[in-house]
């Protein structure tokens, strides 16, 4: 029985906490980006479509549809500020300090969302949500940097995927937690307080904490190791960002009106909602990593090819159904393949990256990312004026073309950049 005990505890060890042993700085980084997006996705997902759509008059909006029409471009304006200001950031990252961009970005997000607390017009909201999207172009590509630049090469997934496992649970766990808080509150804006707290609370993990604990981490060499890595045509790169700017456009596209069409399609209310979510969540927490590990061991084009494939279908299938179990249950099965596609997806492009120019590779990804989560929601919501079920048509169609476009091109991926599994 102890031998089986101590088994078991190797096996999780191995699995989920061999990274964190290796390279303590990561669960500073790891506390930052389960506060960071907590309050974005919590914000962005779920307490801002609430604010506007229940209280709308008070904020100077008029009209059953005045909330569709704002939220898309309210939304938009986070997004196209991040999508701006991640490259100049990322550079300025370089000279200034991958850890000095992460105590700035998270402390000027408290400050905007704590001001929407106090907000009477909601005019207001398009420069603070500029202000929040400077804030999370400042901390994203940073923390992503950060881990690149002192984790070996054979432990980038194993960490990635660390990371990506606590990003998407966050998204999950947000609209639990945000519909808690107006439970309890009765208020629709002390999410806004919350949200501020947690990135209060980031930006004092990233100065305190993060600070000594990753100046001592050692720098790896990016080179080690590494082999001659062919070419990757311009044709090629081309697919990739194409890959990458549908796969965003068809996940930001419903983010913001998830919210609203299961209030106003299946009436559920804001704990119902957040408990529709938590499933997933749960399912990417405990399944992020050994996923990731899988897509070493399969094969990581296969795993992408897969995931895109599972997830267009599902999202075909989402809109047809209308009752809330059957929705946990198609909603788990797409955070399934995310999970399994993500951390390969990410390991393809570093993998991609001409020597010394993985920095700009990735300026360009996020780039493609970008304009994909800008377009996104302003196109859900002229589909949503239509219909409620329009933007999960179009997220089923742009995930259905990325689909189409890694099975016709990444198999010409040059041989030598399909990693080996990590050490």
């Amino acid at each position: 029985m102890a031998g089986h005990r101590a088994g078991l505890w190797a096996g999780l060890h191995r699995t989920y906490l061999a990274v964190f042993t290796r390279y303590p700085f990561l669960v500073a980084v790891a506390l930052i980006t389960a506060c960071g997006e907590l309050a974005y996705a919590g914000i962005n997902n779920v307490a801002l479509p609430l604010l506007l759509k229940e209280e709308g008059h008070a904020l100077g909006l008029h009209g059953a549809r005045a909330a569709w029409v704002v939220l898309g471009p309210v939304a938009s304006t986070f997004l196209l500020a991040e999508t701006l200001l991640r490259i100049p950031f990322g550079r300025l990252s370089d000279r200034w300090g991958r850890v000095r961009m992460m105590t700035l970005g998270p402390a000027v997000g408290a400050v905007s969302m704590f001001l929407v607390t106090r907000l009477g017009d909601y005019r207001w909201l398009f420069p603070l949500r500029a202000l929040d999207g400077m804030a999370a172009a400042a901390l994203w590509p940073s923390t992503f940097a950060l881990v690149g630049d002192r984790v070996d090469e054979g432990w980038q997934a194993t960490a990635m995927s660390t990371l990506n496992t606590i990003y998407l649970a966050a998204v999950g766990v947000a609209p639990a937690l945000v519909g808690l808080a107006v439970e309890a509150t009765d208020s629709l804006r002390a999410p806004f307080l919350g949200g501020s707290v947690l990135l209060l609370t980031a930006t004092l993990a990233a100065a305190l904490w993060l600070r000594p604990v990753a100046g001592k981490a050692e720098v790896r060499s990016p080179q080690a190791g590494g082999e001659p890595r062919a070419p990757v045509s311009h044709g090629l790169w081309a697919s990739l960002l194409a890959i990458s700017f549908c796969q965003t456009f068809a996940v930001i596209m419903l983010a913001p009106f998830l919210a609203l069409y299961a209030s106003s399609e299946l009436r559920v209310t804001a704990g119902g909602l957040g408990l529709i979510l938590l499933a997933p969540a749960v399912t990417v927490g405990m399944l992020s990593m050994p996923l990731a590990r899988l897509a070493d061991r399969w094969g990581r084009i296969r795993a992408v090819n897969s995931a895109l494939l599972t997830s267009a279908i599902l999202m075909w299938l989402i809109p047809q159904t209308h009752r809330v179990d059957v929705l946990i249950v198609l909603a788990s099965a797409f955070a399934t393949a995310y999970a399994l596609g993500t951390p390969a997806w990410l390991a393809i492009l570093s993998e991609a990256a001409p020597p010394g120019a993985r920095g700009v590779t990735f300026g360009s990804v996020g780039t493609a990312q970008g304009a994909g989560a800008f377009l996104g929601p302003l196109v859900a919501s002229r589909l949503g004026l239509l219909s409620p079920h329009y933007p999960f048509y179009g997220s089923a169609l742009a995930l259905s073309l990325s689909a189409l476009l890694a099975l016709a091109t990444l198999r010409r991926l040059p041989s030598g950049r399909k990693p080996a599994p990590p050490r």
